[in-house]
């Protein structure tokens, strides 16, 4: 299996934040010492955010016109965000596992938060979002199609669950 991975995701914290590089860089210590494989990721495009967000969202994260006390407007965490999100594009297409951060789940379409600015795992796969209007469904095209299920099993406030994301993909 080949990881995702750059040193770059190391490179910000929020002191005292549970969500830190710490987090990272001791899994990649561990598996390298394992001899594990790792491909480095490139950043996603606005196209690929715009997939599973507004464009509100996306502007806010990218000028830093947000607050959130659990989500801090970090020096170029635009940057950082999409270069996770291009980490989760990298692992469906070459079948890995991402290592990178920031973390994506919490965030929804047009909100942030749990120190996550973008949904990485549902820009690589099918999208349905539910919805009080129904069901909304986004397609990424990719190369490669195979099995996944992406679970989340943190707890979720109420408006987090109107628009929770259920994320498959299927094989043609």
């Amino acid at each position: 299996m080949k990881f995702i991975y750059s040193n770059k995701c190391t490179a910000y914290c929020s002191p005292g934040h549970p969500e830190s590089p710490e987090r990272v860089k001791i899994i990649y210590d561990f598996l390298k010492l394992k001899g594990a494989e790792f491909v480095e990721p490139l950043p996603c495009s606005k196209q690929d955010i715009l997939l599973a967000h507004t464009p509100d969202l996306l502007h806010n994260v990218r000028e830093g016109q947000f607050i959130d006390p659990d989500t801090p407007a970090l020096a170029n965490i635009y940057e950082y965000a999409r270069l996770a999100t291009g980490g989760a594009i990298l692992a469906s297409e070459v079948l890995g596992f991402s290592i990178m951060r920031p973390p994506g789940h919490h965030a929804g379409k047009n909100y942030l938060g749990g120190f996550c600015y973008f949904k990485s795992g549902p820009l690589y796969l099918i999208l349905i979002v539910i919805t009080e209007m129904g069901l909304r469904i986004y397609l990424r095209a990719t190369s490669k199609f195979y099995m996944s299920l992406y679970i989340d099993m943190d707890s979720f406030t109420q408006a987090q669950v109107k628009n929770h994301t259920i994320i498959l993909k299927i094989i043609p």
